[in-house]
């Protein structure tokens, strides 16, 4: 049971660094957004690939309406789901181990 706990822990690290890395991502593309930063133009390599992943993660929330005024909140909703996930996952498997 010590190595299933230890391959749980290591599973549930990665995965909260990797939605740490996310919001990271999606937090910059708010600010590129606020300062009128084109992600599509050449030499703009890093910007291109912090919009495109993010894309991914903000296309299944674009159909809820989260708009006030001019102000997009699709981004915050996607911060809190992957806040919540990493979470989600230790219920998950400390109710499976136990």
């Amino acid at each position: 049971m010590p190595i299933v706990m230890t391959m749980v822990d290591a599973l549930l690290t990665f995965v909260g660094i990797v939605c740490t890395i996310l919001k990271w991502m999606l937090i910059i593309r708010i600010v590129l957004s606020w300062l009128g930063v084109n992600p599509w133009t050449q030499g703009n390599q890093l910007v291109t690939i912090i919009y495109q992943t993010t894309d991914v993660m903000l296309a299944p929330f674009s159909k809820v309406p989260l708009r006030i005024g001019p102000l997009d909140l699709t981004p915050i909703l996607v911060i809190i789901v992957l806040d919540f996930i990493p979470k989600l996952l230790a219920s998950i498997f400390a109710t499976l181990i136990h």
